[in-house]
């Protein structure tokens, strides 16, 4: 196992190149701050995120905190993500993860990938797929191979999505 520094100077290389190769990496789900890519993540399950992006806008209308989510009946949310598939155990995890982010953490997202895969609902590949989840702390914007999207396309409270915002290979 390479020590922490070996570590780190080769990530710093992994992402040079994978950053020359792909320049464009963008998220394919559709979300204006990371709570709304969160859902769409859940959502994405055995979906196409196509259908993702068609379901969402009504449901972030609908719905636009975790407290909405939360204090919604499974039975509405149900009807508002029907199409995306497995849409009974999805509404359970959407409204499970929405009062854990209410009761835990004020409604505010996790700053910690700990705390993010705490989350009921949030199933454990999840947070390994958004490791660079964004955050009020700019050192936890790092892009890593298993991420699958740069941390430009997620964009930040600052930047907003689509621009670009700090990451870190650290």
């Amino acid at each position: 196992m390479l020590d922490l520094a070996a570590r780190k100077a080769r990530a710093k290389k992994v992402l040079a190149v994978l950053k020359k190769e792909f320049p464009e990496a963008a998220c394919s789900l559709d979300h204006r701050e990371p709570f709304q890519l969160l859902i769409a993540t859940i959502l994405s399950a055995q979906c196409t995120d196509a259908r993702v992006n068609q379901v969402t806008p009504g449901l972030f209308a609908a719905y636009p905190t975790p407290r909405d989510f939360a204090e919604a009946s499974q039975e509405e949310i149900e009807a508002a993500i029907h199409s995306t598939g497995f849409y009974r155990q999805k509404a359970k995890s959407i409204r499970s993860c929405c009062r854990d982010l209410v009761e835990k953490h004020g409604g505010k997202l996790p700053q910690t990938m700990e705390e993010l895969s705490a989350l009921a609902g949030w199933a454990a590949r999840r947070p390994t797929s958004c490791s660079g989840w964004p955050s009020a702390n700019p050192r936890a914007w790092s892009w890593t191979p298993t991420s699958g999207a740069s941390p430009e396309s997620w964009g930040s409270p600052r930047t907003g999505p689509g621009k670009p915002s700090r990451s870190s290979a650290t």
